[in-house]
């Protein structure tokens, strides 16, 4: 019986220490956890860089993925990739004064449905927004947005009037209080918002009017020096594996399935503006096949 006690506490030690090992020869990657609780834009982000770091691990080896304990702006997300708290963070352009320092993944990770924007509203503009037919008839409208966002310079180089709030929860306070009177949502991400606040801001409607178009997607960056390096190397890797394999494809299409579901865009007005930052290479705008046109989504 004594030995079989030692057998099994021998077995029990070579397994930790097999676990141990395997944790000392893991990668741990730090994520940023989003601006709010109710903040569910992200998710299939993240999901998709599991996958591609998943694609590579004969390479890499494995990975810890793990997400801060507190959340994080679009500001801070960039300061704490630069000082190691981070390892990876979203960008959708990235700001001149930190091109030095930061670096991005070129490849547009939702195809440009985030360039799509449908406006939520207070209940009481929809009427006047109606009447909207222009860009010109739409700069009579103020616009809200986040600090540091990265369609502000879209936005300012088209002329529109802009409000800034300091927290994501608190624009839709801003909204319902009339403090602007648009907030131009991704058609990825409107509906899952409106539901998760339309209890709390009860005049919280969706337009049926219009849609505003800018290229903009979503790419994962990081801070450039060996570790980024690598780690941009990895993901560009798995998300190439991914495209191969269809992967990606097959994510793409269930996360727009899902996006959409319920989002009519068929009858809107377009309304196109100029983003003059996709005009660098690293955004892959001239790859056709990186971007989703919606053709049939907007088809007459």
């Amino acid at each position: 019986m004594l030995r079989a006690r030692w057998n099994k506490l021998g077995l029990a030690v070579c397994w930790l220490m097999v676990c141990a090992l395997a944790q000392a020869t893991s990668t741990t990657i730090t994520y940023p956890r989003p601006e709010s609780n109710t903040d569910l834009r992200y998710v299939y982000y993240w999901r998709l860089m599991e996958a591609a770091l998943d694609r590579t691990q004969a390479e890499y080896g494995p990975v810890v993925l793990q997400q801060t304990p507190f959340s994080m702006n679009a500001q801070r997300c960039m300061e704490k990739l630069l000082d190691g708290s981070i390892q990876v963070a979203l960008r959708s352009v990235m700001p001149p004064e930190y091109a030095d320092r930061l670096d991005m993944v070129p490849v547009p990770l939702d195809k440009g449905l985030l360039g799509y924007r449908v406006f939520l509203i207070h209940s009481d503009t929809q009427a006047r927004l109606a009447q909207v037919s222009t860009l010109d008839d739409l700069r009579a409208f103020r616009i809200g947005q986040g600090l540091g966002w990265d369609d502000l310079a879209i936005l300012a180089q088209a002329r529109m009037q802009v409000v800034q709030g300091a927290s994501y929860d608190g624009l839709f306070q801003m909204l319902e209080r009339k403090r602007f009177d648009l907030f131009p949502r991704g058609i990825n991400e409107v509906l899952a918002e409106y539901r998760q606040h339309r209890s709390t801001e009860p005049d919280l409607a969706i337009d049926d009017a219009l849609l505003l178009y800018y290229p903009l997607s979503r790419y994962f960056a990081v801070k450039k020096g060996p570790e980024g390096d690598a780690l941009k190397a990895r993901l560009a890797l798995g998300l190439a594996r991914l495209r191969a394999d269809g992967g990606m494809d097959r994510m793409y299409a269930g996360f727009k399935k899902e996006v959409l579901r319920g989002l009519p865009l068929k009858g809107r007005k377009l309304i196109r503006l100029d983003n003059p930052s996709y005009a660098q290479p690293v955004y892959g705008l001239d790859k056709k096949e990186y971007w989703d046109a919606l053709t049939a989504e907007l088809r007459p």
